[in-house]
């Protein structure tokens, strides 16, 4: 694995990125799980399109519906099915702290955009894909392979991918959240024919 954040736009580092955290941030609980609380993953969307661009033009994210000690665990995060061919440069962002909420970028020019990691450089962590490691780019996507080992048990991880659009309004689009919780066993299998003639 390999983590760079010295060419990470401008606007996501030093005392732009201190004023996004300023005007955004409140304290609070986790605010990025969604509406239900995910056993194990979950994909949140952001609250606007980064751009406001249409769905098929903003990056989608992909998982594993679980997550567990021991297993392999994938992830992908696309670039949009409805942009054209072009060169994909991106970046994962990666937190172990959760965000009490979004934070708008609309005050350092990404409008429509949000952060949805926590930015707290003791937690956050800028990976480049490299070949061989557990951040790979493959075409137009960012792939994530990884086995959680048993330290790992219990760890919430959060990641949202980043990545220069040369059709983006400042050049740069942001996926919606990936979280992420690391369990030690496999969630059970719901049998739904049985639910429904259990609670029917």
């Amino acid at each position: 694995m390999s983590a760079n954040a010295s060419t990470l736009p401008a606007a996501l580092t030093g005392a732009a990125l201190s004023l996004s955290l300023s005007l955004g941030m409140l304290p609070g609980g986790d605010a990025t799980q969604g509406k239900q609380q995910p056993q194990t993953t979950a994909v949140v969307p952001a609250p606007s399109p980064c751009d406001f661009a249409a769905p098929s033009l903003s990056p989608v994210v992909f998982a594993s519906d679980s997550c567990v000690v021991g297993k392999p665990f994938v992830a992908v995060f696309r670039r949009g099915y409805a942009l054209p061919p072009g060169p994909f440069v991106a970046w994962l962002l990666i937190s172990t702290q959760p965000l009490p909420k979004p934070i708008s970028l609309d005050a350092v020019g990404y409008a429509g955009c949000w952060l949805m990691v926590n930015p707290d450089p003791s937690a956050l962590s800028a990976l480049s894909p490299v070949a061989g490691s557990i951040v790979t780019q493959q075409r137009q996507q960012l792939v994530v392979r990884w086995t959680p080992t048993a330290d790992m048990a219990g760890a919430v991880l959060y990641a949202q991918m980043v990545h220069l659009e040369a059709g983006a309004s400042r050049g740069v689009l942001f996926s919606d959240l990936l979280r992420l919780a690391v369990r030690t066993t496999p969630e059970p299998v719901v049998d739904w024919a049985q639910w429904w003639r259990d609670n029917r």
